[in-house]
């Protein structure tokens, strides 16, 4: 229980500020549809606003914070976006609008609805699409098929056989000549044309022609394509950063990491110069490279300059001291940049803590790595002069200080100790808390006091956990969640069984739900500053033009089957995003449809669902996959992989893990070739570890050597009957060995499809 409760104090949102309002009213008129493609949509007026005696309706009034949005049960919140001070709520049945102060913009009436974007929210009201203002008026009119948000000041529009972008006054000022295309960042668009990618600007001029298998959006200047199979990196004009010759290349933290047969590699993102020589792995850790290879690891300044050999077991860096923690054989210490030891090496862990001015979480010995009972646990501060030993190893842990304190425990008790070790709370209290406002609660037995800064009780109750929450406190008690502010005072009951973090386009808004049986009523809790990601990091896209033809028309209007527990026509559940696109395969006439699809249901289809599709007699068909039985197979998650033996684009599926064979699987891979009427199965690799229990004695003897370890150390007859698990390699359904496992997997090396993110809104 202390750990979940420690666990909550740290992921509640520590840097909330007070709370700000939102308070729900459902709409009574619903806008008219439009009548013809002049007419434009118009919104029903809002309720008149009553007044209380002696109050002007119109004056706004003194609030106190936090203040709630509380939605009626018919209009609960199934799911939140938030962009632009606005939230768009999807409600289980429609979309709507809300001010960030609580006001409506709209009523839920819409059938599919985006963020606001560039001052413009992308809806679709009977199925037809159009632009509303914050205001929630039409300054666009609901005339098309299909329309995307706008990005850089134009939004993409479907409208019969006429296509492009608009602008904000809904003007057509582009028309593309391609299959599909993606929406416009830093000034370019990704196109395709019979499967293959390319760039163009705003004026529809071609950047880069269509010669890339795959491409993504531009991000501070570069963009990633694939060629060959292989990844590599162009800029804005088009010319080649990084050639596409590499398996991996990750962008981060102002440097490029590629892989390349088996070696990894470092660019400064810049300047585009080669930082390093080949190493077996490289970590970037506060602007600095840890590298490794078989002797061990090693440390690299951000210019690529070798401070230290990798000689080490462990190295993690603490630039602001220009020192590092590392270790020695079975034990840690810290070295500078020359190796010198500044603290031998001695010690079975540590950890730099990096709250207030940092230090060095120590433990002295290996039964006091988690906690035990017995001590062992000290503190390193830094100074001028270096780092000394300010808190003896008295306690099992030391949390992360909080200003001057930090809590410390001694087997299941809990007490706080100052920066030079006095202690300011004996460790005597089942739970001990401390809060960025100074304050400070402790609890003993089911009664927690809260105390302020000063150090003068102002709250006590029978609290399960307080938890900071902008200037007050997240409470829960009897595993209700309510809420005090910084006075102590209740302004929330605690009546809510669940806190959420899921409204999309910020980190800084919780949702309260009220019953967990059937989701109930919500309340949305909103902090007095909301810091938004941006709804860029939402919208993304890959959009069919009708020139894709059948394919176009399938991804915005047509459902398909697939077996969750039962047969079920995904057309039937509410989209919440869909990505597709289209690649081209050797040896198939027409380009594949790649299709992912999340839903607002999302309780039930939380990992969404994706496919590949042909094109055959002019209609859309999912793709079947016929095994080696005979049977048509469902399952796994479809994937591109590049056959390094013939040198092309192969269909797969890959599982991480499911369950059967009397155990799980960890890994599946699913190689396809194409048939005349489908897919069959080409190769599958599969791992499975199982209790050595759904084995028969003869059958472990017989194939000891085939059962690997934790370790994949073979087994022999005397090791296989005394182990827990064991873990078996297959090879198309027969057991092999790891080594031949291995050459067959290696062969194959995974594409990934370029722009794919989980859960981005947007409108079809």
């Amino acid at each position: 229980m202390m750990v979940i409760r420690r666990i909550i104090f740290y992921l509640i949102v520590l840097s909330f500020t007070p709370l700000l309002p939102l308070i729900a009213r459902r709409g009574t008129d619903l806008p008219a549809r439009a009548q013809d493609d002049s007419e434009e949509l118009s919104r029903g007026e809002k309720p008149e606003k009553k007044a209380r005696e002696g109050e002007n309706p119109w004056e706004e009034q003194q609030v106190s914070w936090p203040r709630v949005a509380e939605l009626p049960k018919e209009a609960q919140a199934d799911m939140v976006m938030y962009s632009e001070d606005c939230y768009c709520i999807y409600n289980g049945s429609r979309y709507g609008f809300l001010s960030a102060d609580g006001e409506e913009i709209t009523p839920f009436l819409y059938d599919q609805a985006a963020p606001f974007s560039e001052g413009l929210a992308c809806v679709s009201h009977h199925g037809k699409y159009g632009f509303i203002g914050r205001d929630g008026r039409t300054k666009i009119p609901f005339l098309y098929d299909q329309a995307s948000s706008f990005s850089e000041g134009l939004a993409y529009f479907c409208l019969g056989e006429d296509y492009g972008f608009l602008d904000y006054e809904g003007n057509v000022v582009l028309r593309p000549e391609c299959d599909s295309v993606s929406i416009f960042r830093e000034g370019l668009a990704y196109f395709s044309i019979d499967g293959l990618y390319g760039y163009l600007d705003k004026n529809g001029k071609i950047v880069v022609e269509p010669i890339y298998e795959d491409a993504g959006q531009f991000q501070n200047g570069l963009a990633m394509v694939v060629q060959n199979g292989k990844y590599g990196l162009i800029g804005r004009d088009g010319g080649q950063v990084l050639a596409p010759e590499y398996d991996w290349i990750d962008v981060a933290d102002g440097f490029i990491r590629v892989q390349k047969d088996g070696k990894m590699y470092c660019f400064d993102k810049e300047s585009g110069r080669r930082l390093t020589e080949g190493w077996d792995w490289i970590t970037i850790e506060d602007g600095m490279l840890v590298v490794s290879r078989e002797d061990g690891y090693g440390l690299l300044d951000g210019e690529g300059n070798l401070l230290l050999q990798p000689e080490y077991k462990y190295v993690d860096p603490i630039p602001d001291h220009d020192l590092v923690i590392v270790k020695k054989r079975a034990f840690f210490g810290v070295i500078d940049y020359e190796g010198e030891e500044k603290i031998p090496c001695e010690y079975y862990s540590i950890s730099y803590d990096d709250s207030g001015s940092g230090g060095l979480r120590v433990f002295y010995g290996e039964g006091q790595l988690y906690g035990g009972a017995r001590g062992g646990c000290g503190y390193f501060s830094f100074t001028e002069e270096g780092t000394f030993l300010e808190i003896p190893p008295e306690y099992s842990y030391i949390y992360h200080f909080q200003g001057d304190l930090a809590v410390v425990k001694i087997g299941d008790k809990y007490g706080a100790v100052r920066r030079n070790g006095e202690l300011e709370l004996p460790v005597k209290y089942d739970d001990v808390e401390l809060y960025q406002n100074g304050s400070i609660s402790f609890s003993t037995g089911e009664l927690t006091a809260l105390y302020d800064s000063d150090r003068k009780l102002f709250k006590s109750g029978l609290y399960d956990s307080i938890a900071e929450c902008g200037k007050g406190y997240l409470i829960r008690e009897n595993c209700r969640y309510g809420y005090l502010d910084e006075a102590g005072n209740q302004v929330i009951p605690s009546v809510y069984c669940d806190i959420w973090h899921n409204v999309y386009g910020t980190t800084s808004i919780l949702r309260m739900v009220q019953s967990c049986e059937d989701s109930g009523q919500t309340i949305l809790v909103i902090p007095e500053e909301v810091t938004e990601n941006g709804v860029g990091d939402l919208l993304f896209g890959n959009y069919l033009t009708p020139r894709a033809g059948a394919y176009e028309d399938f991804i915005r209007n047509g459902s398909f089957a697939v077996e969750i527990e039962e047969e079920t026509d995904l057309g039937e559940f509410p989209v919440f995003q869909k990505f597709g696109k289209l690649y081209r395969i050797e040896g198939m006439e027409e380009p594949i449809l790649y299709l992912c699809t999340w839903f607002a249901e999302y309780e039930r289809f939380s990992d969404g669902y994706d496919g590949f599709f042909s094109l055959r007699d002019g209609k859309v068909e999912k793709l079947k996959i016929k095994t080696k039985e005979g049977t048509f197979w469902q399952g796994g998650s479809a994937c591109f992989l590049y056959d390094k033996e013939e040198g092309k684009r192969r269909l797969g599926l890959e599982n991480n893990l499911y369950d059967g064979y009397g155990g799980y699987c960890g890994y599946d891979m699913c190689v396809l070739e194409s048939l005349g009427d489908g897919m069959k199965v080409f190769v599958d690799c599969l791992v499975i570890t199982c209790d050595i229990e759904d084995y028969s004695e003869e059958e472990l003897l017989e194939n000891a050597s085939l059962f690997y370890d934790e370790d994949n150390v073979p087994h022999t007859k005397e090791t296989v009957l005394k182990a827990w698990d064991v873990t078996e390699y297959q090879v198309d359904g027969e057991r092999t060995t790891l080594e031949h496992y291995r050459e067959v997997n290696d062969r194959y090396e995974y594409l990934k499809i370029l722009d794919r993110r989980r859960y981005g809104p947007r409108c079809f």
